[in-house]
């Protein structure tokens, strides 16, 4: 996106890419309950996701959340400040 545009704003990127890690956990969600049903229909077993990476894209996924979150109140922040000094 900075290449095709020739912005030097980094923030905008960064909060693409903050985007699609939240977007990551329930995309990973939705296309794994299918295979992990059929699984437990068929073994009749628990068709949960119990691999650690697993539990590791869910930690990522609401970190780059909760940055995400920090980073829109601090551009919010920077863009009230910067009309209060025009206005």
């Amino acid at each position: 996106m900075a290449i095709v545009r020739q912005t030097s704003q980094v923030g905008p990127v960064v909060a693409t890419d903050l985007a699609l890690l939240v977007f990551a956990a329930p995309g990973h969600l939705v296309v794994a309950f299918e295979p992990g049903m059929s699984i437990a229909d068929t073994f009749m077993v628990s068709g949960g996701d119990h691999a650690l990476w697993g539990v590791a894209l869910y930690l990522v996924s609401a970190a780059a959340l909760v940055a995400l979150i920090v980073l829109i109140i601090r551009a919010a922040r920077g863009a009230a400040a910067r009309t209060v000094k025009t206005g």
